[in-house]
């Protein structure tokens, strides 16, 4: 018996008011499991359908259905990460043939949007624009920190980060204890950079989740 894991999502076609460029979670997911999957490292949920249902319309939206079908894996926790941390690695080696940052197709963090495009021949120019740069864009200035401070945070940043030329390795990208078993890991937010970036992921997801 055949078992398949499968999720579901609203997806947002075209609003009345021609607004509506939502983007689709499922698809980035499906194909940054099937980018690491083509490694041969990890082991991960094999990417196997992707589509859309008919379409729906309202007095305000039209709304289509998107699913994504994955290789149902039953996961186990409580062993060492070791040799999970050591396929990791092995994923790591994998790097952008073009040697840029970024990934094909933007995707999310939970909900949160994460650009990914355009991709960017620089690494402190990538965590700069699309991460840090991003970020700080979404807080909309809830914390109360000056325009200036912002600037001031992110020309440090890029200056440190401009002393480090790393290669653009395969992340999973949202490594977390919930998204990882026994040598098996699953629902990516796909990316290639700098490789210290993973660890960083399941560092402090791992002190949030404390």
């Amino acid at each position: 018996k055949t078992r398949y894991f499968v999720k579901t999502a609203p997806k947002l076609v075209a609003k009345k008011d021609g607004g509506g460029n939502v983007m689709d979670m499922l698809h980035a997911e499906y194909m940054g499991v099937a980018e690491m999957a083509s490694t041969n490292t990890v082991k991960v949920p094999t990417p196997i359908a992707f589509g859309e249902s008919p379409t729906t319309t309202s007095t305000t939206a039209t709304t289509t259905t998107s699913f994504v079908v994955f290789e149902y894996l039953t996961f186990t926790y409580g062993c060492s990460g070791f040799e999970l941390g050591k396929e990791l690695a092995k994923m790591h080696k994998h790097t952008s043939l073009d040697k840029t940052f970024g990934f094909t197709i933007n995707n999310t963090i939970g909900s949160t949007p994460q650009p990914n495009t355009p991709r960017m021949d620089n690494w402190a120019d990538f965590w700069d624009i699309h991460r840090l740069g991003h970020m700080l864009d979404l807080t909309q200035n809830v914390g109360g920190m000056s325009e200036s401070r912002m600037e001031e945070l992110r020309v440090k940043t890029k200056e440190i980060l401009s002393e480090h030329d790393p290669p653009p390795s395969l992340l999973h990208g949202d490594l977390w204890g919930g998204n990882k078993g026994c040598c098996c890991c699953f629902d990516s937010a796909e990316e290639e950079e700098e490789e210290e970036v993973e660890n960083e992921n399941d560092d402090n997801k791992n002190a949030k989740k404390k």
